[in-house]
Parts: structure tokens; C-alpha cells; sequence
């Protein structure tokens, strides 16, 4: 999702040879610091292939995984919104004036997307800890 907010990244299809892996490495760089909370990753450190500094990004990247947006198509994004609105409920009831008894219904009415919801974010969240 990152790497289609960098302009690089568009011109990676029709590039070839080393204009190609310098856009690539320009590529990823933008992508660790857009991500990271701070900017290990370099372009001298990735072509040069510096581990401890490739690692130290890639750490980074992965600790700042789960509070990155989820993309539009991803499997997740469905959930995510029922989650949302769920959590979103009570105020949206209380501007629409739907009472505590409409508020009730609804909620009764999603109950089964909610749980499937959770369930949803709970395996993912599994397999990233592993």
C-alpha cells in the first residue's frame, strides 16, 4: 500500500538494468521510512548490503506492522469496518436518536458478523506473532 504513494514506483515497470535497481533501492528506502519511526534504512546501507543496517529495518518494519492502514483489498478490511461501526455505535445511536432499544436491535442484528469479525483480526493477529 506504501509503494504506490511513492512516485518511483510508478516508473519501476518500465525500467531496466541499473536505472531499475536504483529505483528499487529508492523504492524501498522511502518505503522503511514512511513506515519506521525512525530512518535506519539508507541507500548506501541496502545496495552495499550492510546487514546489521538492513536488519535493524526490517525489525523496524515489522514492529510497526500492526498500526499501518489496512489496504482497500485487503481480506481484513471488511472486518475492520464491522468492527468500526460496532465500536462507533453507541455515539452514531445517540446523534440519530435511535434510543438504547434501537441501539440494542442492531447490535443483535450483527452480533454473528462481529464475532466472525473478531475471530478474523484474532487469526491474523496469530500468525504475526508467531
Amino acid at each position: 500500500d506504501v509503494v504506490r504513494l511513492i512516485p518511483e514506483a510508478k516508473l519501476l515497470a518500465d525500467s531496466t538494468g541499473t536505472n531499475r535497481l536504483r529505483l528499487l533501492i529508492d523504492v524501498c528506502v522511502q518505503c522503511s521510512n514512511r513506515c519506521c519511526d525512525f530512518d535506519v534504512l539508507t541507500k548506501e546501507g541496502l545496495f552495499e548490503g550492510h546487514v546489521d543496517v538492513v536488519t535493524s529495518a526490517l525489525i523496524g518494519l515489522f514492529l510497526a506492522r500492526p498500526s499501518l492502514p489496512v489496504a482497500d483489498n485487503s481480506p481484513l478490511k471488511e472486518h475492520l469496518d464491522v468492527i468500526k461501526a460496532c465500536a462507533g455505535a453507541g455515539q452514531k445511536a445517540r446523534n440519530e436518536g435511535m434510543g438504547i432499544v434501537g441501539l440494542c436491535e442492531w447490535m443483535t442484528e450483527v452480533r454473528d458478523q462481529f464475532n466472525d469479525a473478531l475471530n478474523a483480526v484474532r487469526t491474523a493477529r496469530r500468525l504475526q506473532d508467531r
